[in-house]
């Protein structure tokens, strides 16, 4: 149904491209259970148009079942659903998954994971979703699932050579079939080092460096030849205002534009359009971001997004299901 809004807008969710923010921990320090959803005036084409006149809203979604910071989200598919994974509710990390029905915008409990993980990432391939790395009870895993989408079940996958907390993922080209994991923790320091996983052989090779070690940072594939890497925390839990470009054609990495501020635990997804990918959330120290970032990705500029509507949210995972 279409939400109301004060000036008598009519805005509607973007349900054939759902963007959504789930979860993560809140103003009060707390793991949350809600989530927001994008939304596009009545009518719109797909929701983008030029930088300084996007017509989006974020708008209050529905409650997860439970409450989740440091979860990982990904898109189904042909099945219409955006898939939660994982994460914490501040006492114990998650084994359990939720999926969003974009047709009924409603949550049902989706397949369990193998292992609790919370800290983990996840990217959408050919006919599957990989889950990569996490921690459990303060364990940092180095293990993977992958999730048939025919059978909706999980089950392991290949092993990474690092272990991989607070880590990020996203699919490489357009063909659906290479997946990169990036960053992260072992246990003893941030992570530099990036693996790509061919979903043909489910087998691990060496991927890039990055330009620096990141943790809790973000990553979103903006067309076929490049994939965004945001934010994150760095040597000495250093706060990043830095992102990186990897393009995909030559496997490297170079210095991408500046974020305004810095944002660990952000989210991020690309856009309808394919015009522009947002940044949203994150955190700075204690303080907690309602702000959000737009990338033209022609100009590769950043500038100011909507905000968020539920308030400042960190540790909190976003998708868009044309990701």
């Amino acid at each position: 149904a279409a939400v109301e809004h004060p000036k008598g807008e009519s805005w509607e969710p973007v349900r054939e491209h759902c963007c959504a923010v789930f979860g993560g921990i809140d103003a009060s320090g707390s793991a949350t259970d809600s989530t927001e959803l994008l939304l596009l005036p009545r009518g719109s084409a797909d929701g983008v148009a030029q930088p300084g006149s996007e017509p989006l809203r974020f708008s209050p979604g529905p409650h997860m079942a439970e409450s989740r910071s440091g979860c990982a989200a990904a898109p189904l598919g042909a099945s219409c659903g955006l898939l939660v994974i994982g994460g914490s509710t501040g006492s114990r990390s998650l084994g359990t998954t939720e999926i969003l029905d974009l047709r009924t915008m409603a949550f049902a409990p989706g397949p369990s994971l193998g292992a609790s993980r919370a800290g983990c990432a996840a990217a959408a391939g050919r006919g599957v979703v990989v889950v990569f790395g996490g921690r459990d009870r303060g364990t940092r895993l180095d293990t993977t699932e992958v999730l048939d989408l025919e059978q909706r079940t999980f089950g392991p996958g290949p092993r990474m050579a690092s272990r991989r907390s607070l880590c990020a993922a996203a699919a490489l080209g357009d063909g659906g079939g290479r997946l990169l994991v990036l960053g992260g923790q072992d246990g003893s320091r941030a992570l530099s080092t990036t693996e790509v996983l061919e979903l043909a052989s489910m087998q691990f090779s060496v991927g890039p460096m990055m330009g620096c070690a990141r943790y809790s940072c973000a990553a979103v594939q903006l067309d076929s030849r490049r994939v965004l890497v945001v934010g994150g925390m760095g040597d000495g839990a250093a706060r990043l205002t830095s992102t990186e470009v990897l393009d995909v054609e030559t496997m490297e990495f170079r210095p991408g534009p500046r974020l305004a501020k810095p944002r660990s635990g952000c989210g991020a997804f690309r856009l309808p359009s394919g015009r522009g990918a947002l940044v949203v959330g994150g955190a700075e120290g204690e303080t907690r971001h309602r702000t959000t970032e737009f990338l033209d990705v022609e100009t590769m500029q950043f500038s100011p997004g909507p905000p968020l509507s539920g308030g400042p949210r960190g540790a909190c995972a976003a998708s868009s299901s044309c990701a």
